[in-house]
C-alpha cells in the first residue's frame, strides 16, 4: 500500500536487525520511539517516511505489537488492517494469560522474588507490544512486590 505517495522505484528494503546479545531488553524501545516521530514530522520527504513505515510495519507484525499499531494507525489517520490487528491481539492475549498464570504459581507456591520477577516479565512484554497503560500498572506491581 501506498500510504505517502512513494513511487514503486523508490522503495528500498530495510531490514531490521536484533542484536543476539541483548542480555538487558531495550524496554522502552527507543528506535521505535523515533520511527513514530519521524512519521510525523512535517519536513521528512514522502519517500523516507514510507521507508520508515514498512521497516516499523515489519516490527510490529514480528513481534505481534498490536497496541502499537493501534495507535501508531490512529495517529498517521493510516486504516487499520483490522484482520492483522485481530490476530495480533489473540496472540497478545495468550502471551498475557500465560505470564498471569506465572504469576498465580509463583505467588501460591514460590517466594516473593519469584512473584515479582514473574510481575516484571509481564510488563517487560506489555512494554514491547506499545500497551503503555498496561506496562505501568505491571510495573508498579513489580515495584510493590519489591519493597
Amino acid at each position: 500500500s501506498n500510504l505517502f505517495q512513494m513511487p514503486e522505484a523508490q522503495k528500498s528494503s530495510t531490514t531490521v536487525e536484533t542484536n543476539e546479545k541483548d542480555v538487558i531488553s531495550k524496554n522502552p524501545n527507543l528506535e521505535l520511539a523515533q520511527s513514530r516521530f519521524l512519521l510525523s514530522h512535517p519536513e521528512v520527504p514522502k519517500e523516507k517516511k514510507e521507508e520508515i513505515w514498512q521497516a516499523l510495519f515489519k516490527e510490529i507484525k514480528e513481534n505481534d505489537m498490536a497496541p502499537l499499531y493501534k495507535s501508531v494507525c490512529e495517529d498517521l489517520q493510516i486504516p487499520i488492517d483490522s484482520t492483522l490487528h485481530e490476530s495480533m491481539k489473540s496472540r497478545n492475549t495468550k502471551k498475557i494469560e500465560e505470564f498471569e498464570a506465572e504469576i498465580e504459581d509463583a505467588e501460591q507456591n514460590l517466594g516473593e522474588s519469584e512473584v515479582r520477577q514473574a510481575w516484571l516479565k509481564k510488563s517487560e512484554y506489555l512494554c514491547q507490544i506499545g500497551d503503555k497503560e498496561g506496562s505501568i500498572v505491571a510495573l508498579e506491581k513489580t515495584y510493590h512486590k519489591t519493597v
